[in-house]
């Protein structure tokens, strides 16, 4: 099965930087060239088919529009993060995992590509670089942040963990 690939309106930013953490391919409504002439629902509308995207949103109007163009569409309703997180992993039947955890850039969505810990000496802070030993860095040009598993990777892994038992107890009922 093809890894599903995401749009999210401009209500879900934090959601967005967790499905890219989480290792999803996602394009906030923000990112998308939006000029005058065309409102944002009709971009994300446009764009979603354009690029066989899942919309994410929590504007009933626009997940209304999308689905009467055939989009596949997730409504969410939390302002809670991790409750939309288990949203879309239950109603798409996704699965987290820390394999596919760190291999997009959670700020522009490119993928992460390891560099060697001598590389990246520069690129760290020297606390950092010696207690760490995998980096990656993203591979946009004009991103090319540098990432490691510090102390934010035991709630990365808690919330995969909480996503892996959310999905199992869906499946079992």
């Amino acid at each position: 099965m093809k890894k599903p690939k995401f749009i999210l309106d401009e209500m879900l930013g934090s959601l967005l930087r967790w499905l890219r953490i989480l290792g999803f391919d996602a394009i906030y409504a923000q990112e998308l060239d939006c000029n005058t002439s065309k409102n944002l629902d009709n971009v994300l509308i446009d764009k979603t088919e354009a690029t066989s995207r899942i919309l994410l949103t929590k504007d009933v109007e626009l997940a209304k529009r999308a689905r009467q163009k055939s989009q596949e569409v997730v409504l969410l309703s939390s302002d809670e993060v991790k409750e939309n997180l288990e949203t879309v992993v239950t109603q798409l039947n996704l699965t987290a995992n820390e394999e596919a955890a760190g291999k997009r850039c959670p700020v522009c969505n490119s993928p992460l590509e390891t560099i060697s810990t001598e590389k990246a000496r520069n690129m760290v802070p020297r606390k950092v670089w010696k207690q760490q030993e995998e980096f990656w860095r993203c591979s946009d040009p004009s991103c090319r942040k540098v990432f490691w598993k510090g102390s934010h990777w035991k709630k990365i892994k808690e919330t995969i963990e909480l996503l892996k038992s959310k999905g199992k107890k869906e499946n079992e009922t």
